[in-house]
């Protein structure tokens, strides 16, 4: 293994650089699958230090990603392993195609996926967008932007969002009445389905939508 790194500008990737490794450059990570002896196996940790204000990107094959106190835009991806935020003063964008996605103390806007793993979201402002193939989605927002969509999806999960409680909403969930739980007095159409929620709270306006193939929604206020 050797490390890399390359200049492109006022931008720089690092790569750890193994016998597998297909590419490794400012666009992405790329290897080839093979087997190994456990005496092959090896790995490598990075610990950035970086000033406020830099965007960072942080992308693995296959490992774990742990990001402390980032002052700037973020987007951490893992291919195979656990994703942690913890206190991000922007944007965060944080992925995961096998493990579990955690964003603490985040400053702005959240988008958090997950190919099969639980996802919990804790931040300061929304919006929040949080999918995962399998798995249970928590999100705590401290307030809400006037505007700006938000959707919440499992594949086999249930899903708990709690927001301020002067939360204003169009809400969709493709679940039963009786699978759905809110602090919010809700206000249905006429002509209503058992089958799946549709209602306003509120003075309506921004969508959230609620999608689980086998589980619950709870939509509780903030506290």
């Amino acid at each position: 293994m050797t490390i890399q790194v390359l200049k492109d500008g006022s931008n720089v990737t690092v790569c750890a650089i193994w016998e597998q490794t297909r590419r490794c450059d400012a666009d992405g990570y790329d290897s080839r699958s093979g087997r190994y002896s456990n005496r092959d196996v090896a790995g490598a940790d990075f610990i950035v230090e970086l000033p406020r204000g830099v965007k960072l990107v942080a992308a693995t094959g296959n490992g774990q990603i742990d990001i402390r106190n980032a002052g700037g835009e973020l987007e951490a991806m893992s291919g195979n392993g656990e994703v942690t935020v913890n206190g991000a003063s922007a944007s965060v964008t944080a992925t995961s195609g096998n493990g579990d996605v955690e964003v603490d103390r985040a400053g702005g806007f959240v988008e958090a996926h997950s190919g099969n793993g639980n996802i919990r979201v804790s931040t300061a402002r929304g919006p929040v967008d949080a999918t995962t193939g399998n798995g249970g989605i928590e999100v705590d927002m401290a307030s809400v932007p006037r505007d700006g969509d938000m959707e919440f999806s499992t594949g086999n999960g249930s899903i708990t969002l709690a927001v301020p409680a002067d939360l204003s909403a169009a809400i969709g969930a493709n679940v039963s009445y009786n699978k759905f739980t809110t602090d919010f007095p809700i206000e249905v159409p006429a002509h209503w389905s058992s089958r799946s929620v549709q209602g306003t709270i509120g003075g309506g306006g921004r969508r959230i939508r609620f999608s689980t193939g086998n589980g619950s929604v709870t939509l509780r206020k903030h506290t």
